[in-house]
C-alpha cells in the first residue's frame, strides 16, 4: 500500500467519525514475489500499525510472519494451522493432513521455513518485534489514542505522522 493511500484511509476514517483506523500486516505479505522476501516490509507495516489511531489487529499467525493460503477462498486464506515447529502439520496436529480443517501453508511460508520454535530465541525475529511493539504501545497512550496529524513531507511516497497526548508530542 502506498504511504499516501494509507494516510488517506486514516483521514477518511476520522472524517467518518470512527475512533480507529484498522489495517493488517497481511497487506505486506500480498506483495511477496518469487525469490524476494517481504519480511522487511512486514516489519515496517507492523511498526506503522502500532502507531496508527485505534487498536492494532493482527491475524493469527501474523506475529510469526505466516502467509496466506491463496488456494483457499475468502477468509479461509488466513485461517490456516499455526506453525509451531517444522514437524508434521507444523506441530499443530498429529492428524493426517487430509483431516485438518484447513491445509498447512506450503512453500517459503511453510513450517519447514517459518515456525514459532525457530523464531523463539532469535532476538531479531518477528515475534520479538511484535512483543517490543506491544510493550511500547501499552506504555505510551499517544500510540492508538492520541491526536493523529499528518506531517508535511517532500514526497507522497513518504509516510509521516505524529501522535500528540497531553500537549506533548511523543512520536
Amino acid at each position: 500500500m502506498h504511504p499516501s493511500a494509507l494516510i488517506a484511509v486514516v483521514q477518511r476514517s476520522e472524517q467518518a467519525g470512527f475512533d480507529a483506523a484498522r489495517c493488517s500486516d497481511h497487506l505486506a505479505t500480498w506483495t511477496e514475489r518469487p525469490g524476494q522476501s517481504a519480511f522487511g516490509l512486514v516489519r515496517m507495516v507492523d511498526g506503522l500499525l502500532f502507531t496508527l489511531p485505534g487498536t492494532p489487529v493482527l491475524f493469527c499467525g501474523a506475529e510469526i510472519g505466516m502467509g496466506e493460503n491463496f488456494e483457499q477462498e475468502g477468509r479461509l486464506a488466513v485461517r490456516t494451522p499455526v506453525q509451531w515447529n517444522s514437524g508434521r502439520n507444523g506441530g499443530f496436529s498429529d492428524a493426517a493432513p487430509s483431516r485438518l480443517a484447513s491445509p498447512v501453508i506450503a512453500g517459503g511460508f511453510g513450517p519447514a521455513h517459518l515456525n514459532v520454535e525457530n523464531q523463539h530465541e532469535d532476538p531479531d525475529s518477528l515475534p520479538n518485534l511484535i512483543q517490543t511493539l506491544v510493550r511500547h504501545y501499552r506504555k505510551a497512550p499517544e500510540f492508538g489514542w492520541g491526536t493523529f496529524a499528518v506531517l508535511e513531507r517532500p514526497h507522497t511516497a513518504i509516510c509521516a505522522h505524529s501522535q500528540t497526548w497531553s500537549d506533548t508530542d511523543r512520536c
